[in-house]
């Protein structure tokens, strides 16, 4: 039998049974999923620190194919194109990163960036864990970079972009977001004509 009758008649099942329909069923599942994940997250301080696996596959696989496009690391490809769009478009560059969590990624790029003297851009770095938002708005201030950063503490599953952005950025983010397609038509919508998504 296919799994989606077999989930669809357990929900019915469940929703008879619990006394509340599959919609609402879901609905509470999800909301328990993420508050466990505010609570996994809440003291990870390195959440870039991945199994070995990852780095031997990324680089035996990935990084030869991102390498004959001009970059061989995810922040080389983000800073490129925020580095275009400054000099290029000539105008500052709004960038938005999904599910920023700690925010050490986008602190790193905005360094970097500063190393080659590009100052025109801020970053929104949105995540749902409040925590994580917490130690990365305590790492913007350390690094004098609290005036090229905001945070938002929000659900993007949700969140309503409430401005357009140049840069759209969700790194190893994607995988804890339930509503993809209503993020995709969020960046869709709130991304410039010239702007960029990685």
């Amino acid at each position: 039998m296919h799994k989606k009758i077999i989930l669809k008649k357990a929900l019915k099942l469940w929703s008879k049974i619990a006394g509340f329909s599959g919609h609402e069923l879901m609905k509470e599942i999800n909301e328990r999923k993420i508050l466990e994940e505010i609570e996994d997250y809440r003291n990870v301080i390195n959440v870039h620190d991945l199994p070995d696996i990852y780095h031997y596959w990324s680089n035996k696989y990935l990084r030869p194919k991102t390498e004959s496009l001009g970059f061989s690391s995810f922040k080389e490809l983000c800073i490129l194109y925020i580095e275009k769009f400054v000099c290029i478009i000539n105008k500052e560059c709004n960038i938005l990163s999904i599910g920023a969590g700690n925010c050490d990624f986008e602190i790193n790029l905005a360094i970097q960036l500063k190393e080659k003297g590009i100052n025109r851009f801020n970053f929104t770095c949105v995540d749902i864990n409040e925590a994580m938002l917490k130690r990365g708005e305590k790492l913007s201030i350390k690094n004098g970079l609290n005036r090229s950063f905001n945070f938002l503490n929000i659900d993007t599953n949700e969140w309503k972009f409430d401005k357009t952005y140049q840069i759209i950025i969700a790194c190893h983010s994607l995988h804890h977001i339930v509503k993809l397609e209503f993020l995709f038509d969020q960046i869709y919508s709130n991304l410039d004509d010239y702007g960029y998504c990685s």
